[in-house]
Protein backbone atom coordinates (compact mmCIF):
# COMPACT_ATOMS: atom_id res chain seq x y z
CA UNK A 1 0.00 0.00 0.00
CA UNK A 2 1.39 3.44 -0.88
CA UNK A 3 2.63 5.96 1.65
CA UNK A 4 -0.21 8.27 0.63
CA UNK A 5 -2.79 5.82 1.94
CA UNK A 6 -0.88 5.08 5.13
CA UNK A 7 -0.72 8.79 5.83
CA UNK A 8 -4.35 9.46 5.04
CA UNK A 9 -5.63 11.64 7.87
CA UNK A 10 -9.05 12.23 9.29
CA UNK A 11 -9.10 15.42 7.21
CA UNK A 12 -8.59 13.43 4.05
CA UNK A 13 -11.44 11.09 4.94
CA UNK A 14 -13.65 14.07 5.65
CA UNK A 15 -12.76 15.67 2.32
CA UNK A 16 -13.59 12.47 0.49
CA UNK A 17 -16.90 12.23 2.31
CA UNK A 18 -17.76 15.81 1.39
CA UNK A 19 -17.02 15.12 -2.25
CA UNK A 20 -19.22 12.01 -2.16
CA UNK A 21 -22.07 14.11 -0.77
CA UNK A 22 -21.52 16.69 -3.51
CA UNK A 23 -21.64 13.96 -6.11
CA UNK A 24 -24.82 12.47 -4.71
CA UNK A 25 -26.44 15.82 -4.52
CA UNK A 26 -24.95 16.88 -7.86
CA UNK A 27 3.78 -6.22 -24.29
CA UNK A 28 1.25 -9.07 -24.59
CA UNK A 29 3.52 -11.52 -26.40
CA UNK A 30 6.25 -11.42 -23.76
CA UNK A 31 3.67 -11.89 -21.05
CA UNK A 32 2.22 -14.97 -22.65
CA UNK A 33 5.69 -16.48 -22.95
CA UNK A 34 6.07 -16.03 -19.21
CA UNK A 35 2.81 -17.75 -18.29
CA UNK A 36 1.36 -19.51 -21.36
CA UNK A 37 -1.08 -21.88 -19.70
CA UNK A 38 -2.10 -20.17 -16.48
CA UNK A 39 -5.79 -20.01 -15.69
CA UNK A 40 -7.15 -22.80 -17.88
CA UNK A 41 -9.01 -24.28 -14.93
CA UNK A 42 -10.74 -20.98 -14.26
CA UNK A 43 -11.59 -20.69 -17.94
CA UNK A 44 -13.19 -24.12 -17.86
CA UNK A 45 -15.25 -23.09 -14.85
CA UNK A 46 -16.42 -19.97 -16.66
CA UNK A 47 -17.50 -22.04 -19.64
CA UNK A 48 -19.55 -24.25 -17.32
CA UNK A 49 -21.10 -21.33 -15.44
CA UNK A 50 -24.82 -21.18 -16.20
CA UNK A 51 -24.73 -17.39 -16.35
CA UNK A 52 -21.99 -17.46 -18.99
CA UNK A 53 -23.85 -20.16 -20.93
CA UNK A 54 -26.99 -18.00 -20.84
CA UNK A 55 -24.95 -15.03 -22.06
CA UNK A 56 -23.51 -17.01 -24.98
CA UNK A 57 -26.89 -18.40 -26.01
CA UNK A 58 -26.54 -20.54 -29.11
CA UNK A 59 -22.72 -20.29 -29.02
CA UNK A 60 -22.19 -23.59 -27.24
CA UNK A 61 -19.44 -26.20 -27.41
CA UNK A 62 -16.71 -23.55 -27.17
CA UNK A 63 -13.20 -23.97 -25.83
CA UNK A 64 -11.20 -21.49 -23.74
CA UNK A 65 -9.53 -19.97 -26.79
CA UNK A 66 -12.98 -19.06 -28.14
CA UNK A 67 -14.53 -17.73 -24.93
CA UNK A 68 -13.42 -14.10 -25.14
CA UNK A 69 -14.45 -13.62 -28.75
CA UNK A 70 -17.75 -15.37 -28.10
CA UNK A 71 -18.50 -12.96 -25.27
CA UNK A 72 -17.68 -10.04 -27.54
CA UNK A 73 -20.10 -11.31 -30.16
CA UNK A 74 -22.82 -11.66 -27.56
CA UNK A 75 -22.31 -8.33 -25.77
CA UNK A 76 -20.43 -5.68 -27.73
CA UNK A 77 -22.00 -2.88 -29.73
CA UNK A 78 -21.71 -2.65 -33.50
CA UNK A 79 -18.82 -0.38 -34.45
CA UNK A 80 -17.88 0.30 -30.84
CA UNK A 81 -20.66 2.85 -30.36
CA UNK A 82 -21.40 1.76 -26.81
CA UNK A 83 -25.09 1.41 -27.68
CA UNK A 84 -26.44 -1.97 -26.65
CA UNK A 85 -29.66 -3.92 -26.73
CA UNK A 86 -31.27 -5.11 -23.52
CA UNK A 87 -30.27 -8.65 -24.44
CA UNK A 88 -26.62 -7.66 -24.91
CA UNK A 89 -26.58 -5.77 -21.61
CA UNK A 90 -28.06 -8.73 -19.75
CA UNK A 91 -25.43 -11.00 -21.29
CA UNK A 92 -22.68 -8.66 -20.11
CA UNK A 93 -24.17 -8.48 -16.62
CA UNK A 94 -24.15 -12.29 -16.49
CA UNK A 95 -20.48 -12.33 -17.49
CA UNK A 96 -19.53 -9.70 -14.90
CA UNK A 97 -21.27 -11.64 -12.15
CA UNK A 98 -19.54 -14.85 -13.19
CA UNK A 99 -16.12 -13.20 -13.35
CA UNK A 100 -16.59 -11.65 -9.92
CA UNK A 101 -17.51 -15.00 -8.39
CA UNK A 102 -14.97 -17.16 -10.22
CA UNK A 103 -11.82 -15.07 -10.21
CA UNK A 104 -11.27 -15.08 -13.94
CA UNK A 105 -9.14 -16.87 -16.52
CA UNK A 106 -5.69 -15.89 -15.23
CA UNK A 107 -3.20 -14.33 -17.65
CA UNK A 108 -4.15 -16.12 -20.88
CA UNK A 109 -4.48 -13.14 -23.21
CA UNK A 110 -6.42 -15.18 -25.76
CA UNK A 111 -9.25 -15.09 -23.23
CA UNK A 112 -8.68 -11.99 -21.12
CA UNK A 113 -8.01 -9.44 -23.89
CA UNK A 114 -11.26 -9.96 -25.83
CA UNK A 115 -13.14 -10.21 -22.52
CA UNK A 116 -11.63 -6.88 -21.47
CA UNK A 117 -12.52 -5.36 -24.84
CA UNK A 118 -16.11 -6.45 -24.34
CA UNK A 119 -16.27 -4.96 -20.84
CA UNK A 120 -14.60 -1.76 -22.09
CA UNK A 121 -17.50 -1.33 -24.52
CA UNK A 122 -19.60 -0.63 -21.39
CA UNK A 123 -17.36 2.18 -20.10
CA UNK A 124 -20.31 4.51 -19.47
CA UNK A 125 -21.87 1.91 -17.20
CA UNK A 126 -18.69 0.92 -15.36
CA UNK A 127 -17.83 4.60 -14.86
CA UNK A 128 -21.23 5.22 -13.29
CA UNK A 129 -20.97 2.16 -11.03
CA UNK A 130 -17.47 2.97 -9.78
CA UNK A 131 -18.13 6.68 -9.30
CA UNK A 132 -20.60 7.39 -6.47
CA UNK A 133 -23.64 9.53 -6.96
CA UNK A 134 -25.79 7.93 -9.64
CA UNK A 135 -29.09 6.90 -8.09
CA UNK A 136 -30.33 4.97 -11.14
CA UNK A 137 -27.32 2.67 -11.07
CA UNK A 138 -27.66 2.19 -7.31
CA UNK A 139 -31.30 1.18 -7.74
CA UNK A 140 -30.47 -1.43 -10.41
CA UNK A 141 -27.31 -2.88 -8.88
CA UNK A 142 -28.60 -6.12 -7.41
CA UNK A 143 -27.69 -9.34 -9.21
CA UNK A 144 -31.36 -10.05 -9.97
CA UNK A 145 -32.03 -6.58 -11.41
CA UNK A 146 -32.40 -6.46 -15.19
CA UNK A 147 -30.80 -3.83 -17.42
CA UNK A 148 -33.04 -0.88 -18.18
CA UNK A 149 -33.64 1.59 -20.97
CA UNK A 150 -34.24 5.34 -20.92
CA UNK A 151 -33.87 8.27 -23.26
CA UNK A 152 -30.09 7.85 -23.29
CA UNK A 153 -30.09 4.17 -24.24
CA UNK A 154 -29.68 0.85 -22.44
CA UNK A 155 -27.83 0.59 -19.14
CA UNK A 156 -26.66 -2.17 -16.81
CA UNK A 157 -25.52 -2.05 -13.21
CA UNK A 158 -23.89 -4.31 -10.67
CA UNK A 159 -22.78 -3.33 -7.19
CA UNK A 160 -19.36 -1.69 -6.84
CA UNK A 161 -17.66 -4.66 -5.15
CA UNK A 162 -18.88 -7.04 -7.86
CA UNK A 163 -17.52 -4.77 -10.58
CA UNK A 164 -14.17 -4.36 -8.85
CA UNK A 165 -13.82 -8.12 -8.53
CA UNK A 166 -14.79 -8.63 -12.18
CA UNK A 167 -12.21 -6.07 -13.29
CA UNK A 168 -9.64 -7.67 -11.01
CA UNK A 169 -10.34 -11.07 -12.56
CA UNK A 170 -9.07 -9.76 -15.91
CA UNK A 171 -6.24 -7.54 -14.73
CA UNK A 172 -3.40 -9.96 -13.98
CA UNK A 173 -2.82 -9.81 -17.74
CA UNK A 174 -1.51 -6.27 -18.40
CA UNK A 175 -2.99 -5.66 -21.86
CA UNK A 176 -6.41 -6.51 -20.49
CA UNK A 177 -6.01 -4.13 -17.57
CA UNK A 178 -4.77 -1.35 -19.85
CA UNK A 179 -7.70 -1.91 -22.21
CA UNK A 180 -10.14 -1.43 -19.33
CA UNK A 181 -8.34 1.62 -17.94
CA UNK A 182 -7.97 3.21 -21.37
CA UNK A 183 -11.73 3.04 -21.91
CA UNK A 184 -12.37 4.64 -18.52
CA UNK A 185 -9.75 7.31 -19.25
CA UNK A 186 -11.46 8.25 -22.51
CA UNK A 187 -14.76 8.38 -20.66
CA UNK A 188 -13.23 10.62 -18.00
CA UNK A 189 -11.80 12.99 -20.60
CA UNK A 190 -15.19 13.28 -22.29
CA UNK A 191 -16.85 14.01 -18.97
CA UNK A 192 -14.36 16.75 -18.14
CA UNK A 193 -14.95 18.29 -21.57
CA UNK A 194 -18.72 18.27 -21.15
CA UNK A 195 -20.28 21.48 -19.83
CA UNK A 196 -22.83 19.36 -17.97
CA UNK A 197 -25.56 20.65 -15.71
CA UNK A 198 -23.97 20.10 -12.29
CA UNK A 199 -23.95 23.26 -10.19
CA UNK A 200 -20.55 22.51 -8.64
CA UNK A 201 -17.58 22.63 -11.07
CA UNK A 202 -15.70 20.01 -9.02
CA UNK A 203 -18.25 17.26 -9.68
CA UNK A 204 -16.68 15.93 -12.90
CA UNK A 205 -13.01 15.91 -11.78
CA UNK A 206 -13.88 14.43 -8.39
CA UNK A 207 -16.02 11.66 -9.87
CA UNK A 208 -13.22 10.86 -12.32
CA UNK A 209 -10.64 10.85 -9.52
CA UNK A 210 -12.80 8.35 -7.64
CA UNK A 211 -13.11 6.07 -10.67
CA UNK A 212 -9.41 6.24 -11.50
CA UNK A 213 -8.53 5.63 -7.85
CA UNK A 214 -10.66 2.50 -8.06
CA UNK A 215 -8.61 1.37 -11.06
CA UNK A 216 -5.48 2.01 -8.97
CA UNK A 217 -6.85 -0.48 -6.45
CA UNK A 218 -7.41 -3.06 -9.18
CA UNK A 219 -3.85 -2.54 -10.43
CA UNK A 220 -2.36 -2.74 -6.94
CA UNK A 221 -4.26 -5.95 -6.26
CA UNK A 222 -3.07 -7.51 -9.54
CA UNK A 223 0.55 -6.44 -9.06
CA UNK A 224 0.84 -7.89 -5.56
CA UNK A 225 0.82 -11.40 -7.01
CA UNK A 226 3.70 -10.73 -9.40
CA UNK A 227 7.40 -11.36 -8.98
CA UNK A 228 9.90 -8.59 -9.67
CA UNK A 229 10.54 -9.56 -13.30
CA UNK A 230 6.88 -9.96 -14.13
CA UNK A 231 6.08 -6.74 -12.29
CA UNK A 232 8.32 -4.79 -14.66
CA UNK A 233 6.74 -6.48 -17.67
CA UNK A 234 3.25 -5.65 -16.39
CA UNK A 235 4.12 -1.98 -15.86
CA UNK A 236 5.84 -1.56 -19.24
CA UNK A 237 2.97 -3.22 -21.09
CA UNK A 238 0.35 -1.06 -19.37
CA UNK A 239 2.38 2.06 -20.11
CA UNK A 240 2.75 1.09 -23.77
CA UNK A 241 -0.91 0.28 -24.32
CA UNK A 242 -2.19 3.40 -22.55
CA UNK A 243 0.07 5.72 -24.56
CA UNK A 244 0.05 3.99 -27.96
CA UNK A 245 -2.89 5.83 -29.59
CA UNK A 246 -1.49 9.27 -28.74
CA UNK A 247 -1.87 12.43 -30.80
CA UNK A 248 1.33 13.80 -32.37
CA UNK A 249 0.63 17.16 -30.75
CA UNK A 250 -1.66 18.18 -27.92
CA UNK A 251 -4.75 19.74 -29.50
CA UNK A 252 -5.90 23.14 -28.18
CA UNK A 253 -8.54 22.86 -25.49
CA UNK A 254 -10.84 25.26 -27.30
CA UNK A 255 -10.91 23.01 -30.37
CA UNK A 256 -10.85 19.56 -28.73
CA UNK A 257 -11.23 19.73 -24.94
CA UNK A 258 -11.40 15.97 -24.40
CA UNK A 259 -8.47 15.38 -26.73
CA UNK A 260 -6.45 18.05 -24.96
CA UNK A 261 -6.92 16.49 -21.51
CA UNK A 262 -6.32 12.97 -22.82
CA UNK A 263 -3.14 13.83 -24.74
CA UNK A 264 -1.76 15.83 -21.82
CA UNK A 265 -2.21 12.83 -19.54
CA UNK A 266 -0.74 10.38 -22.06
CA UNK A 267 2.39 12.48 -22.50
CA UNK A 268 2.87 12.54 -18.75
CA UNK A 269 2.52 8.76 -18.54
CA UNK A 270 4.88 8.19 -21.46
CA UNK A 271 7.66 10.11 -19.71
CA UNK A 272 7.43 7.97 -16.57
CA UNK A 273 10.69 6.11 -15.95
CA UNK A 274 10.82 2.35 -15.36
CA UNK A 275 9.82 1.71 -11.80
CA UNK A 276 7.68 4.85 -11.65
CA UNK A 277 4.84 3.84 -13.97
CA UNK A 278 2.48 2.77 -11.21
CA UNK A 279 3.19 5.94 -9.25
CA UNK A 280 2.26 7.96 -12.33
CA UNK A 281 -0.95 5.95 -12.71
CA UNK A 282 -1.83 6.83 -9.12
CA UNK A 283 -1.50 10.50 -10.09
CA UNK A 284 -3.84 10.29 -13.07
CA UNK A 285 -6.89 11.83 -11.42
CA UNK A 286 -4.75 14.72 -10.16
CA UNK A 287 -2.97 15.25 -13.48
CA UNK A 288 -6.18 15.21 -15.52
CA UNK A 289 -7.81 17.62 -13.07
CA UNK A 290 -4.85 19.97 -13.35
CA UNK A 291 -4.81 19.78 -17.16
CA UNK A 292 -8.54 20.50 -17.25
CA UNK A 293 -8.33 23.38 -14.79
CA UNK A 294 -5.34 25.04 -16.42
CA UNK A 295 -6.91 24.82 -19.87
CA UNK A 296 -10.10 26.43 -18.55
CA UNK A 297 -8.16 29.26 -16.97
CA UNK A 298 -9.06 28.31 -13.42
CA UNK A 299 -7.52 30.59 -10.83
CA UNK A 300 -4.48 29.36 -8.93
CA UNK A 301 -6.22 29.14 -5.57
CA UNK A 302 -9.26 27.30 -6.88
CA UNK A 303 -7.13 24.97 -8.98
CA UNK A 304 -4.92 24.12 -6.02
CA UNK A 305 -8.03 23.24 -4.02
CA UNK A 306 -9.42 21.07 -6.82
CA UNK A 307 -6.12 19.24 -7.24
CA UNK A 308 -5.90 18.60 -3.51
CA UNK A 309 -9.46 17.27 -3.42
CA UNK A 310 -8.78 15.03 -6.42
CA UNK A 311 -5.75 13.55 -4.66
CA UNK A 312 -7.71 12.90 -1.48
CA UNK A 313 -10.63 11.34 -3.34
CA UNK A 314 -8.38 9.09 -5.45
CA UNK A 315 -6.53 7.90 -2.34
CA UNK A 316 -9.79 7.22 -0.54
CA UNK A 317 -11.26 5.32 -3.51
CA UNK A 318 -8.11 3.24 -3.81
CA UNK A 319 -8.23 2.30 -0.16
CA UNK A 320 -11.91 1.40 -0.37
CA UNK A 321 -11.25 -0.62 -3.52
CA UNK A 322 -8.44 -2.60 -1.93
CA UNK A 323 -10.68 -3.48 0.98
CA UNK A 324 -13.32 -4.72 -1.46
CA UNK A 325 -10.76 -6.84 -3.29
CA UNK A 326 -9.15 -8.35 -0.20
Amino acid sequence: MSEAIRRRSAGTRAAAAVVAVVLIGAGLGAWLLLRPGDGSGSCDRLLKDRRVQAALGAQQGLGCADLGEAVKRATASAGGTGQHSLQQAQAMKNVLLALADDGGPGVDGRVTVPLAEAVADYADDTHAVLGPGDADYARHGLAADAPWQDGNGVHLAVDRTTLLRALGALSAEPTSYATLRAASTRRAARELASPGTDPVPAVHPMRNAWVLGSFDAVADHARKALGKERLGTWDRTVQSVLTAPMAATIPPYAQDPAGHVLATWQRSLRTAQPGAVFTRLEEQGVLMTRAWGEARGTGAGELSSLVGQARDVADHARGEGLRSLS
